[in-house]
């Protein structure tokens, strides 16, 4: 099959990370495979080259991550192309992309499954959506020696920690009211999905149908979303980190981070951001990695996946990734995101731990090289693929 990955501007290169794993694995796989670098391409005529491009080298599949390269005319479908969008995100965070899709063999793929209802219900119903998982990521080398006791990885911003700022700025006092409800109710409860949260607000505000099924209303739902979601992960990572330095445990930071208060303390070490091949590299020199995440009701991160991987044990928020097939403290740890003394006590205990943590780590690695890398979804695009292609 003649297959084209698209390429695009994303946060450390993580995304063309990804790009780079599914070209090695589809060419294995005996396909022809081009890579398109979108950056690259910056106005009309440039696109009208990228179409001719298409034609000429007669593609049958174009993979994108994010959506990137979704064009406003049907010409995917003109040239038969099937076109996969794979959202590394939630689908609210890409709302105006998903409805500038005009063609009708364009399948778009979530990391979680409980996503899809939201998709259908808040953004548009009659396009395609499937769940596709993100996929783990070796690093270039092994190493024997972990110079790292804890990592944490990700991007911190203190004005996201400040929710109220935000919603002040939409001015609707009852816009305002359901995103601080849906804030509460999700912060209180972190056992269940943002989107099953959503759900409730809903119905104990008693939101009238003709009000939903307003397109601007389903907008600003998911801008909510978007605001929350990412209030609640900026918060669970400021109190891990926090709990952790106060209780005299190295925090070794990869990532983007303004807040002030922690590079006071001598157990902080912000390393500032780095892209995702020294990412891999920083995993597979760590003893642990904590991970912290809304609730997924079958979902992945590509951090848990690539820590597993490159043998760090990963300590996380209690979540189901990969329809529950990591068990608590046989392939993965959990700790009680409403008991800051439970982090504390489990990164200690594992740190001590030598053979228990190296035990874990073992029966994490042979589940995630087995089920979750990217050489495993690379199989589920092309099932894919001959389910949208065979569509009449």
């Amino acid at each position: 099959m003649n297959i084209c990955l698209y390429k695009g501007s994303f946060n450390y290169e993580v995304v063309n990370y990804f790009v780079d794993e599914l070209e090695d694995t589809l060419i294995r796989r005996g396909h022809n495979v081009c890579v398109v670098d979108l950056k690259k391409i910056r106005n009309d005529i440039e696109i009208n080259q990228l179409i001719e491009y298409l034609k000429n080298q007669k593609i049958e599949l174009v993979v994108s991550y994010n959506g990137t390269g979704i064009l406003k005319s049907k010409i995917y479908e003109m040239l038969n192309i099937v076109f996969i969008s794979i959202l590394v995100d939630h689908p609210a965070y890409h709302y105006d992309r998903i409805i500038d899709i005009k063609d009708k063999k364009h399948v778009i793929t979530l990391h979680d499954e409980g996503a899809i209802k939201t998709a259908e219900k808040y953004i548009d119903s009659k396009k395609i959506y499937s769940h596709l998982m993100h996929g783990g990521s070796h690093a270039s080398k092994e190493y024997k020696e972990k110079i790292y006791d804890v990592v944490v990885l990700g991007g911190i911003n203190k004005e996201n920690l400040c929710i109220e700022k935000d919603m002040k700025k939409i001015d609707d006092d009852f816009i305002e009211s359901i995103g601080m409800k849906l804030y509460y109710e999700a912060k209180d409860d972190l056992v269940h999905t943002l989107d099953f949260h959503l759900e409730n607000v809903i119905k104990s505000m008693k939101i009238k149908e003709e009000i939903l099924n307003l397109k601007a209303f389903k907008q600003i739902l998911m801008y909510l979303y978007t605001i929350v979601d990412r209030t609640i992960r900026c918060e669970l990572r400021f109190n891990h980190i926090k709990n952790l330095i106060s209780n005299n445990i190295k925090v070794d930071y990869f990532g983007l981070c303004n807040i002030d208060e922690f590079n006071d303390s001598k157990y902080f070490v912000n390393h500032g951001s780095v892209e995702y091949k020294e990412v891999l590299e920083v995993m597979a020199k760590s003893k642990i990695l904590i991970h912290d995440m809304c609730y997924f009701k079958n979902g992945s991160h590509e951090r848990v996946f690539s820590a597993m991987l490159n043998g760090a044990l990963v300590v996380s928020n209690r979540n189901n990734y990969s329809y529950n097939m990591y068990k608590d403290k046989e392939s993965i740890v959990y700790y009680d995101t409403g008991n800051f003394n439970d982090l504390v006590s489990t990164v200690k205990y594992y740190l001590k731990n030598d053979e228990e943590r190296n035990q874990i780590v073992t029966k994490a690695y042979n589940i995630t090289s087995k089920y979750n890398t990217w050489e495993n979804r690379a199989e589920g695009i092309l099932e894919l693929y001959d389910i949208v292609n065979n569509m009449k």
